[in-house]
């Protein structure tokens, strides 16, 4: 017999014939009372995960959940819970800006406890708005996550801006933010997966009508077509590229050398999902989604690279890691339209944990930078007191170049570093900065090790005014072939 407060376990024999009767009593439980709290005292949006200490097992708080049972969220900022007595370490965040809290706490039957942990900002991103652009819900036929639940999930893990991404279903959350959170920092947008059979999975928002894209017997270019013509504003999304056979660049047999691929493929969309949720824990994949993005930047292509969860659960597939930071200047209103500007003109950049910033000459992520006397790259790392990351990479051309290591983890801090650039030609930089520790505080069980990556600066070298990629002549080539820079290959 289980129940809150524990099991209760009782052993009998029965013959052939017989009868036994049990008298099973479940302990009665503890109430732990917990409470999150910002700076100012007021109550805050949170993840919880309470692990059983000692011969205490990890409690079942959520049945959804074979995985991670042990974790709840809370909107506004406080829940009462059962707990069999025992002692238990809890665990509060509001992502990765923000501190982490850890307390031991002992349960009793006959005596409460309370917790109250309050969660202090120690990441500075101003201008930047934590986005998660690939997120499913009940609409989704793989998903059972309500849109109430969907919405405590992002606002708990500190999320400014979310993607309703269903397959082939145009999902809207703001009438239920309007009805559960009305005055939540978290802008959302209309959108829907375009979930095809044998050529992938693409976004597309803001989507502002109610009737997903038509898919079956379609290619690409006739599917990206309709979203032109329909929803010239959208935003138009390659989801996990590399993923098996629901990889748009697997399935299309993407030639990065000579820009081919099969007959229907269209370069007309505008960010990639390098990092998805599902590969946290698989460095490999990333990686692999990096190369064929950087292949593409060689070629002479400007697409925007994205993370994003793509949670189907609330926990296990966790909302807003990683996350996209698009650039909205202050003061600017985080709109549909900003954040849709911002990704287009490849302001952005990804993390799972830490920050990053880069600056050339003024310029940032999606800027072209002219040279000048005493080039220098600027980055600046930082990380909450929960991550630790301990090395950054320079990545010129697609190549990494320069890898400088700390002596040790950077962990709650930041570090500013600059590295001289030597360039002969016009060039494209990217900047990822790496941790070792698996960030198993927050996302437990999957081996998610801290990494972030800008988008690049592309730097104008020869000093003509534009920048060219060293072999733009792959791009030029396709769209000559094709004004819509599909491949014409049969």
């Amino acid at each position: 017999s289980k129940s809150p407060g524990g099991a209760d376990e009782l052993q009998t024999r029965v013959s052939a014939g017989g009868e036994s009767t049990l008298n099973l009593v479940p302990p009665a439980p503890g109430q732990l009372e917990l409470w999150a709290l910002g700076e100012d005292g007021k109550p805050l949006p949170a993840r919880w995960i309470l692990r059983g200490m000692g011969e205490t097992p990890d409690p079942v708080l959520n049945p959804q959940s074979e995985l991670n049972a042990w974790m709840l969220f809370t909107l506004h900022g406080s829940e009462k819970i059962a707990l069999a007595p025992g002692e238990y370490e809890v665990t509060a965040t509001h992502g990765p800006e923000y501190g982490l809290f850890q307390q031991v706490v002992s349960v009793k039957a006959d005596q409460g406890a309370v917790v109250r942990a309050t969660l202090r900002r120690q990441l500075d991103v101003s201008g930047w708005v934590a986005s998660d652009f690939h997120l499913h819900q009940a609409p989704s036929f793989d998903s059972e996550v309500s849109l109430e639940d969907r919405l405590t999930s992002l606002l708990s893990d500190g999320i400014r801006f979310a993607a309703a991404t269903d397959h082939n279903v145009v999902t809207d959350y703001a009438p239920a933010l309007a009805a559960l959170a009305p005055e939540a920092d978290l802008g959302t947008t209309k959108g829907v997966e375009i979930t095809t059979r044998g050529w992938g999975h693409f976004n597309a928002f803001p989507y502002g009508i109610s009737e997903a894209p038509t898919v079956k017997d379609r290619k690409p270019e006739e599917i990206f077509g309709q979203v032109r013509r329909d929803q010239p504003g959208a935003v138009l999304q390659v989801n996990h590229p590399r993923m098996g056979d629901i990889g748009y660049f697997n399935q299309a047999k993407l030639d990065l050398k000579t820009g081919d691929a099969a007959a229907g493929f269209s370069y007309d969309f505008d960010t990639i999902e390098v990092f998805n949720g599902f590969d946290l824990g698989n460095p490999g994949a990333v990686q692999q989604c990096l190369d064929s993005w950087y292949g593409l930047l060689q070629n002479g292509w400007r697409f925007t690279a994205v993370g994003n969860s793509d949670s189907h659960r609330l926990v296990g597939e966790y909302a807003g890691y990683p996350r996209t930071y698009v650039k909205v200047p202050t003061g600017t209103p985080v709109t549909e339209t900003s954040i849709a500007e911002g990704l287009r003109g490849g302001h952005a950049w990804v993390s799972n944990g830490p920050a990053l910033d880069v600056r050339l000459n003024g310029a940032g992520p999606g800027d072209t930078a002219n040279l000048s006397d005493g080039n220098r790259l600027q980055v600046r790392v930082a990380t909450a007191d929960f991550v630790g990351v301990n090395r950054v990479q320079l990545v010129i051309n697609g190549a990494v170049v320069f890898e400088q290591r700390f002596p040790e983890d950077l962990r709650g801090g930041q570090r500013e570093l600059e590295f001289p650039l030597e360039l002969i030609e016009d060039s494209w930089v990217v900047v990822l900065v790496r941790g070792d520790q698996a960030l198993e505080s927050i996302l437990p069980r999957i081996d998610a090790k801290p990494l972030a990556f800008s988008n690049p600066i592309f730097v104008d070298v020869d000093g003509d005014g534009r920048f060219r990629a060293r072999n733009a002549s792959v791009r030029e080539h396709r769209e000559h072939a094709s004004p819509g820079g599909t491949s014409l290959e049969q």
